[in-house]
């Protein structure tokens, strides 16, 4: 029988298959040994990373390669840390973390200088668990992982056997009550000068009056309001109102006119951006990548709708939503995702076309998750086992632990604040700033 260190997770409270701010992390570590091992130094590690990978193509036989690896936090429980033996072959000890809601990293620390892109304060919310690569051959990737590692320093036993890691998914929830999109208008100004809107030119075009007519164009300015969330939720339906007002004092039609929606086809783009450390390089230089793909959300072709009123066009396009799979926006200092919402909409008046084509950034936020027992708040740092143990370990039952933790205190529960929004409560949104 050779030694066997295993890490087992204890069942969560929440139904998620994930786990979230606040949620704790618990378990037991197992260590199976032959009757003459004898054990020593066992711990477990709880840290969450964000990796990057960044390949400058050279020439066939020269490429440079620049990666990072951030700690985004860690915390450390030592489970024996002295030497002893008894009869039985089978020991177990008990672990218990929190998740916590921001991480311990500064930019200095991790060689990183203060790009606007990237970096955020030290106690930023965490990053959901993500991996992405750019294309096929994935020249760059980044991913954002967080895990539990389980070792032990007796030298009797091979390497191989001295740790078990497994990860840990994590991701922010939302309950349904707790947010609705902010939405931000787009003002369309437009004009038509054009016989046609009026109604009585052509009964009176071969005549003297039409003639006179003819002297005097007609036209009529309007303004198309267009109004597209700003942020919003991943799984939700995409909000999306057009309705137009007509300028009076301007208009010389003797008819106001009638404006119809022809079309409109909206695309969701999904960009992740990387970068590596300085190093060598001139501070400022690091090096870069990114890299999107787009998708089509929506594409209403072949309508003929009156704007005599607000629209919402939900109504005729059953399918206008996100999927609720999509990563949220998030970045941290050397990985980030987001996302641009580009819309083409096209309206008629008196037989003539108008297109716009335009872009924002989406500000997207995690999808609802239900049945949920789990709701963002904020909580203590991990907890640590710090007292040493003389005697051997009982099998794994539920124990206090003390608390140990950087600085004392607490940190933040999840808010789209330290993201680049102007709030201060977990997916309110009472303003909004540049997010990337």
């Amino acid at each position: 029988m050779e030694s066997e260190l295993v890490i087992e997770l204890a069942p969560r409270p929440s139904l998620h298959p994930f786990y979230t701010c606040g949620d704790i992390v618990k378990g037991s570590v197992i260590f199976q040994r032959p009757t003459h091992a004898r054990t020593t130094d066992v711990s477990i590690k709880f840290t969450g990373i964000a990796k990057s990978e960044i390949v400058l193509q050279g020439n066939s036989h020269h490429q440079k390669c620049h990666s990072s690896e951030v700690l985004l936090f860690s915390y450390t429980q030592e489970l024996v840390n002295t030497k002893w033996s008894d009869g039985r072959k089978t020991f177990s000890w008990p672990f218990e973390f929190t998740f916590p809601s921001g991480t311990q990293s500064t930019p200095s620390k991790e060689r990183f200088s203060r790009d606007e892109n990237f970096y955020r304060d030290p106690d930023h919310s965490l990053p959901p668990t993500w991996m992405e690569g750019s294309g096929p051959e994935e020249a760059s990737y980044g991913c954002v992982s967080y895990h539990l590692e389980a070792t032990t320093a007796n030298g009797a036993i091979k390497p191989s056997s001295r740790k078990h890691q497994i990860t840990v998914p994590f991701a922010h929830v939302r309950e349904v009550e707790e947010y609705h999109p902010i939405l931000s208008p787009i003002n369309w100004p437009l004009s038509r000068s054009s016989h046609l809107l009026d109604p009585n030119f052509h009964s009176h075009e071969h005549t003297i009056g039409g003639h006179v007519m003819a002297l005097h164009v007609p036209t009529s300015h309007f303004d198309v309001h267009i109004e597209l969330p700003e942020i919003m939720c991943a799984g939700d339906k995409i909000p999306m109102f057009i309705e137009v007002s007509h300028d009076f004092s301007r208009t010389t039609a003797p008819v106001i006119p009638t404006i119809f929606l022809k079309r409109f086809h909206i695309t969701l783009e999904t960009h992740t951006q990387v970068r590596a450390p300085a190093g060598f390089l001139h501070l400022g230089q690091e090096p870069q990548d990114s890299w999107s793909e787009t998708s089509t959300v929506a594409d209403g072709g072949a309508l003929h709708l009156p704007l005599s009123q607000r629209i919402d066009v939900y109504e005729f396009i059953e399918k206008l939503s996100i999927s609720d799979e999509l990563t949220p926006t998030f970045r941290t200092f050397n990985v980030a995702r987001y996302y641009v919402i580009r819309f083409k909409v096209e309206v008629e008046c008196a037989q003539k076309c108008y297109e716009l084509d335009k872009e924002r950034k989406l500000f997207l936020l995690p999808a609802v998750y239900q049945p949920s027992s789990v709701t963002p708040r904020s909580i203590p740092q991990a907890r640590a086992v710090v007292s040493p143990i003389d005697d051997a370990p009982p099998p794994y039952e539920e124990v206090e632990t003390s608390t140990r933790g950087p600085s004392g205190g607490h940190l933040p529960s999840f808010n789209p604040a330290g993201m680049g929004i102007g709030v201060s409560t977990p997916f309110s949104t009472s303003g909004i700033g540049a997010a990337f």
